[in-house]
């Protein structure tokens, strides 16, 4: 299954220093990432309508939030009934 995401239209979501709006520039020299992604599949009728980070300072992350427009499938309850039906006749003939 492919995979994708939304464009990625906004700063990187990690290496802040802690609680901070700041890149951190310690000794480590953690180069700034985005790291925190929603995918989603492509085999399927999903389309991103926002996608960013949030502006939270309480951590080294910024979190990535998004919302996504997607076609639901409606299930034949009957048809699903059936089935239903069917494997749990399968698993008794089986013990």
């Amino acid at each position: 299954m492919n995979y994708d995401e939304g464009p990625l239209t906004f700063d990187p979501t990690y290496k802040y220093k802690y609680q901070s709006e700041t890149y951190d520039t310690s000794k480590k020299e953690r180069v700034p990432s985005w790291t925190d992604r929603i995918l989603f599949s492509q085999n399927t009728d999903t389309t991103p309508i926002f996608y960013s980070r949030a502006e939270i300072d309480l951590s080294d992350h910024k979190p990535v939030l998004g919302l996504f427009s997607f076609k639901v499938r409606r299930i034949n309850k009957e048809l699903m009934k059936e089935v239903e039906e069917q494997v749990i006749r399968k698993c008794r003939a089986e013990l």
